[in-house]
């Protein structure tokens, strides 16, 4: 899917409409706290963490970043926690240092990104905003990044 449109509700929630290659389907899904709102244009329905949980697996962005200019990548830091948010995405590990514990593998900069599934984070990843911020991180950092499935 991809989100075509993204507005802030009333009482902080944000709606999105998803396109498919189906075509254009009104979904609408709405975080009010750690709730989420799942229906379409005609009907909303509630959905509890519970069974969010059983539903869908979040998702984890995972980079590694060698940083080159600091000032740089500070103007992408500066604009990219929102643009993460607006995706229903959160921050679990900035930085950091690793502890290698087998294999060759020598991380920079680690930052892991939880997001609600697999779709929300590629749609994140391959969003206008996110895109633009992209540049700016090219600019102080090169970057080795993936998106994968939790459990």
């Amino acid at each position: 899917m991809i989100i075509v449109s993204c507005k802030k509700q009333n009482h902080g929630e944000t709606a999105y409409v998803g396109l498919t290659l189906s075509g254009v389907i009104h979904i609408k899904y709405c975080r009010l706290g750690n709730s989420l709102f799942v229906g379409n244009h005609s009907s909303i329905n509630h959905v509890s963490n519970s069974h969010l949980k059983q539903k869908t697996m979040s998702a984890y962005a995972i980079l590694d970043l060698e940083i080159f200019d600091k000032e740089k990548l500070q103007e992408y830091k500066n604009i990219a926690p929102e643009i993460i948010k607006k995706f229903g995405g959160k921050i679990i590990v900035r930085g950091g240092e690793p502890n290698i514990v087998e294999g060759n593998w020598n991380p920079k900069r680690v930052v892991i990104i939880e997001f609600p599934s697999y779709e929300i984070a590629n749609d994140w990843w391959n969003s206008e905003d996110y895109r633009k911020a992209t540049e700016l991180r090219k600019k102080g950092a090169n970057t080795n990044a993936i998106i994968i499935e939790g459990i």
